[in-house]
């Protein structure tokens, strides 16, 4: 399990400065920087290949942006948007996207820090969601068999509900 300050993560930013100072901060928490892009395209490909448990993405990104990538990447990552707005695109989008922290440029230390904790924590939230719902679907669908054979032998055999149960 990833804890809150360290694990793998892919660093998406169309200005060499701000991946730079990403990667430095980062590294210095106990991160590991599995691989960095300068464009939307090379992120994604980055993303699928090195499999992050957390990637960071500039909203303003070359050709495929920053928002497009959290878009496609859907709910497989803990998505962490840095935009260089505190309101506007960004925002509006946010309702529409998975993504788990939002940090505004330019990126402060504490709200990384804290952007990174909300991601992580609320991407595992989710995952162990999904598990829970998985598992109840299948005992839901154990308990409709159950039930339907119950039925048949109920109505073949004349057993009371107790008995066919």
């Amino acid at each position: 399990m990833v804890g809150l300050y360290h694990g793998t993560v892919a660093i998406g930013a169309r200005e060499d400065k701000l991946r730079r100072d990403l990667r430095a901060l980062l590294a210095s928490w106990g991160w590991t920087v599995v691989g960095e892009a300068s464009d939307g395209a090379g992120m994604l490909r980055l993303v699928q290949g090195a499999g992050p448990d957390v990637v960071v993405v500039d909203e303003e990104l070359e050709g495929v942006d920053g928002l497009e990538v959290a878009r496609r990447l859907g709910s497989e990552y803990a998505v962490v948007l840095v935009t260089p707005y505190p309101q506007g695109r960004a925002l509006d989008a946010l309702q529409d996207l998975w993504v788990f922290g939002l940090v505004t440029r330019p990126v402060e230390e504490t709200s990384l820090r804290l952007a990174l904790a909300l991601a992580t924590a609320g991407f595992q939230k989710v995952r162990r969601l999904e598990r829970e719902v998985g598992e109840l679907k299948e005992k839901l669908e154990t308990r409709k068999v159950v039930e339907r054979a119950k039925g048949i032998l109920m109505e073949v055999l004349g057993l009371s509900e107790a008995e066919a149960y």
